[in-house]
Formats: structure tokens, sequence, C-alpha cells
């Protein structure tokens, strides 16, 4: 905000008794001094900016450490070797299950008959329809071949007759450049027995002559084993487990069952319970750096919180010399896998790791802006500038509006 000229004559008296540690008519008003012997405006910027980072990092350590108690350990993730793979949601069961893939789903093909490429009267010349059926859905394909056609361009004719028609199946000309011909291929559009179809000549024979209504490779549903359990079919290599919190695709056809395993995110984990420590010590430096500016009171709070007296060391989490916490992976990947729920509860729990790093956090972040300053500051007769959110940071005996420095963060 502006500040007229003589309020700028005026804050520059009060900066003058200030750094005399005076005030007009008073003599003498306090004994605080802040860091480094600075004066009204140096406090004003050096405040601003060191409890705007102390605040920002509070604000971010609670957030890290509200994820980690409230949805990490509840994420679900599934492993198994490479003839599988598998996702899962967060309300699967932890389970381990044995597949046995005896046959994966295939799709049907009908490849066609190889004509010469070049030759023409391989498909006779006139209007051609052709009806190919999906299940219950049958759709008709027109093509009008001309005498000229090469037997190249009359497939290419017939292919896009049945992309245009939407019939449900892929159609691809083959070329064999060495051979000299080509072929129209249709493939069904999923595999398995869901995505059979027949192709028939509805007036014309443009498919027997292609030789497109035979069938070359029958379309095959999957065929596996749960747990040792009667055979099991499906139409998808993508089958379900645990009432389709579990996904699983077949990759290939197994001679003994593969295991997969579905628990805990044991990565996700560990990368929260990183985050928690890493903007914890962010926080915590800050205070540090803050020190003289910050209330005494928060900066101890931020300095107690993530106690490792409550078997966090177990879990690799160990407090450092300076106060900083340290993650030691192995030992806390060993831990998750070994007593998870021990884990959950020193890490996640009401008394747990990111549950005293919130609390701590939140005192700093939610506390009002005026609160962060150091007891001394807010002293009602101390001859240093004081803070409101109205007035911003301002001399405690200074009766003007003008806003000295903008402490919003």
């Amino acid at each position: 905000m502006r500040i007229s000229s003589p309020m700028i004559e005026q804050y520059r008296n009060v900066a003058f008794w200030y750094a005399n540690g005076t005030a007009p008519g008073k003599g003498a008003v306090t004994t605080y001094r802040p860091p480094g012997g600075q004066g009204v405006l140096g406090f004003a910027a050096a405040a601003a900016s060191r409890l705007g980072a102390v605040a920002t990092r509070a604000e971010a350590a609670r957030g890290d450490a509200l994820r980690l108690a409230s949805a990490v350990f509840e994420r679900r993730t599934a492993s198994a070797p490479g003839a599988l793979t598998a996702t899962a949601t967060d309300r699967a069961k932890a389970a381990t299950y044995e597949i046995d893939v005896e046959r994966l789903a295939t799709a049907q093909i009908n490849a066609g008959a190889a004509l010469a490429a070049a030759e023409t009267g391989g498909i006779a010349a006139g209007s051609h329809r052709i009806a190919v059926t999906v299940g219950a859905r049958t759709t008709q394909a027109t093509a009008d071949i001309a005498a000229h056609d090469t037997n190249l361009s009359a497939l290419m004719k017939i292919r896009d007759a049945i992309r245009a028609s939407g019939a449900g199946v892929h159609a691809a000309v083959v070329r064999d450049a060495a051979a000299g011909t080509a072929r129209l291929r249709l493939t069904a559009a999923g595999t398995g027995s869901d995505f059979a179809f027949e192709v028939a000549d509805a007036d014309g024979v443009a498919a027997a002559a292609s030789g497109i209504g035979i069938v070359t490779e029958t379309g095959l549903d999957a065929r596996y084993r749960v747990n040792g359990g009667d055979a099991r079919t499906s139409s998808s290599n993508t089958i379900l487990l645990d009432n389709g919190h579990v996904l699983a695709t077949l990759r290939q056809a197994t001679d003994e069952p593969v295991r997969l395993t579905v628990g805990p995110d044991a990565a996700e984990i560990a990368k929260g319970v990183k985050r928690v420590v890493a903007s914890y010590n962010a926080l915590l430096a800050a205070a540090k750096d803050a020190d003289g500016f910050l209330a005494p009171e928060l900066a101890k709070a931020a300095a107690a919180a993530a106690k490792t007296d409550g078997g966090l060391a177990d879990l690799g989490v160990t407090r450092q010399p300076g106060g900083a916490l340290a993650v030691d992976e192995a030992r806390l990947a060993e831990a998750l896998a070994a007593r998870f729920d021990d884990a959950k509860r020193r890490l996640a729990g009401p008394g747990g790791l990111a549950a005293s790093v919130e609390r701590a956090a939140s005192a700093v972040a939610s506390a009002p802006t005026a609160a962060l300053l150091h007891l001394a500051v807010r002293s009602a007769n101390a001859a240093y500038p004081l803070y409101s959110p109205q007035r911003g940071v301002y001399p405690a005996w200074l009766g003007m509006s003008g806003l000295h420095f903008n402490m919003t963060f």
C-alpha cells in the first residue's frame, strides 16, 4: 500500500529511535534486540522471510503427515512373475493366489485365400454383399468390383467395405511381395468365443472367392485354475479375482502354478515415510534458521515432534545428532514385510510418526501470524515492531496505518 511522504519521514525517525533503543519521551523502552543487530526495516524483512519459510514448511509437513496417516497404508498392490501381470484396488484383501494357466485366450482369424495380386478375375465383376455375424448381430458390407480391377484392388475394396460397415472385425490386406500374392485377412475384435464371427455371401461370391468365409484359427477361451480348484474359462486373458478387486492378465501358459501376491504397497509406504521425514527435517531447519524470530514455544514443539523412542528405530527411522530424522530403507522394508500391523501403528497410528509430525506442524501452520513472532516482539511495552494482519509489522508506539512490510506468505 502507499505511504505518504510525512509517514515515510515519521518512519525514518522511528527507525532512528529504535536503533537507539528509545522512544519519544520514554527513554529506553526495551532491551530486546533482533538477531544480528538489525534495525526495524531489516528485522521486518528478515522476520517475514524466515517466519514465512517456517509456515510454508509446516504446511507441507502437515499435508505429508496426513497423507501417510490416512491413505498410503490402505493402498494395495499385486505382484507376480512374468507369466502374469496384475493390479489391485485399495479394497482388495491381502492374499496369495496360485494360478495355473493352461491356455491363453486367442482371437479368431479367417486368413483368406492367396490371390495373384496383379491379375484380374479372381473376384467376379459386379456388386457383392457380404454378411458378417458377430454374436446375435449381423452386418452387411457392399463392394462393387469392376472388370478391370486387379485381385489386389478388389480385395482392398472388400476390406474398405467391411471396415465402413462397422461389422466388429478387423480387416486387412496382407501382401507377399516375393510370391506376388495378396490375401484379405479378417481378425476378431477380441479374444475367445464372445467375439467369434461368421462370414457368408448375401449376394455375389466375394466371400467365397476371397476365402474369408473359412475359419483358419478358432478363437479360444482362456483356461486356468486358481488355488488348485476346478478349471475356469474366460473369453479374455484378463481375469477377475476377489470380487473384481484384483485384475490379473494372463501372459503365457505355464507348466506349473504361478504365485500372485496381493498386499500393502510397501514401495508407496516407504515413499510416504521418506516424504514425512524430509518435510519434517525442512520444518526443523526453518525453525532453527528463525531462532530469535520464531516464538520459542513453537520452535520447541517442532523440535520435540517425531520422537524415535516409540519403537521407530526398529523400523529404520532414527534421529540424528542435530535433531533431524533419517530413514534406513532396508530396515523399513524388512519391518513392513515381517510385522506390518505393528509398523502401521507406529508410523500411522494415533501416537505414531505421522500424528506427531502433524500435531507439531499444525501448531505452527494454524497459528495466527502474529503468534509466530517471538514473545519479546509481541510485548506491549517493547519498542520493537509488532505485527497484525491489518497493519503488518509496525513499532508499538507508532500510531500510523501504513504497512511497513508485507508479511503475507
